[in-house]
């Protein structure tokens, strides 16, 4: 008798959507895919979670006002943490619009993940919506995201992405070569960054200064970052598509903001092209995260 061994795949836990209270928030999402899961906050508009099952936050939050230890006063922008979505360039001034980032969102829950709506920004002539799923047996989650004009004019905006990791101990930004370079960006820094910032290759190493603030940009189209976590790699690339257009701020589709003591988190930074926007009209972008145990370079 001869035995015949089939090799069937491994089963696939499905992905689950449920409704949860999280911090001091009721009406929360957990997306979980059985690896990984994802916690979408919509009173404040934000992805407050990241984490292998079982593991720690890989998002960055603040403990004052995720916790309740502090309020928000009426026309300050609140530091959440996590990840949101802001229109670029910077040129709208500050604070953000709370309309956009750190008010109540419209949220359901769609096919493996949840679909998050903002209100319109007056000042700013748009509203997000985004979709966040994960891939079924992976440890990737996927971000589709409109920007949609609402004023009575047209708009000209991108879509920006910002995600604040917890301390990560490094950072990889993909750089365009011949010759390779990276974009200073925001004010100069008053202490010297060089240790911090060493270039490999087509790659800038990247660590954060405990005393200095600083940030850097990369012109690449569809290059990637990476970010060395609690959990290992954390990779974000914007994926894009043609026609292919102008990068806001300084050119630079990537972005690394690093943030000095005493909160101790990195930005990971994607935008879209630049939109001329009639009302009614939109643009989109595409984003993954993807956890991996070493980075693919």
């Amino acid at each position: 008798m001869v035995a015949l061994w089939l090799s069937l795949p491994a089963l696939q836990e499905p992905v689950r959507v449920e409704r949860l209270a999280y911090a001091k928030w009721t009406g929360c999402w957990r997306i979980s895919n059985g690896r990984i899961e994802v916690v979408v906050v919509p009173q404040v508009g934000r992805v407050l979670r990241l984490a292998r099952i079982g593991g720690p936050n890989l998002l960055w939050e603040n403990p004052a006002l995720v916790e309740g230890r502090s309020a928000v006063a009426p026309g300050e922008w609140a530091n959440y943490g996590g990840d949101k979505l802001w229109p670029s360039p910077q040129s709208w001034g500050w604070p953000p619009d709370p309309k956009l980032d750190g008010s109540m969102h419209r949220s359901k829950a769609i096919a493996n993940g949840v679909w998050m709506a903002s209100q319109p920004a007056a000042r700013d002539g748009v509203r997000f919506e985004r979709s966040i799923t994960l891939e079924p047996g992976a440890d990737v989650v996927f971000f589709r995201q409109r920007m949609i004009a609402t004023g009575p004019k047209p708009v000209r905006w991108a879509v920006w992405q910002v995600t604040q990791l917890n301390d990560p101990s490094e950072i990889l930004m993909e750089l365009p070569t011949d010759p390779a370079s990276w974009i200073p960006m925001g004010d100069p820094p008053q202490r010297s960054v060089d240790a911090n910032l060493r270039l490999e290759g087509r790659w800038l190493r990247i660590t954060r200064h405990p005393e200095q603030s600083f940030k850097v940009g990369s012109a690449l189209r569809n290059g990637t970052l990476w970010a060395k976590t609690a959990s290992g790699w954390l990779e974000m690339r914007a994926l894009l598509r043609p026609p292919f257009g102008t990068f806001p701020d300084q050119g630079a589709g990537l972005q690394v903001y690093c943030n000095a003591d005493p909160d101790r988190y990195v930005e990971l930074e994607v935008t879209g092209f630049l939109s001329e926007l009639q009302p009614g009209e939109a643009s989109e972008l595409e984003v993954r995260w993807r956890l991996a145990d070493q980075p693919k370079l």
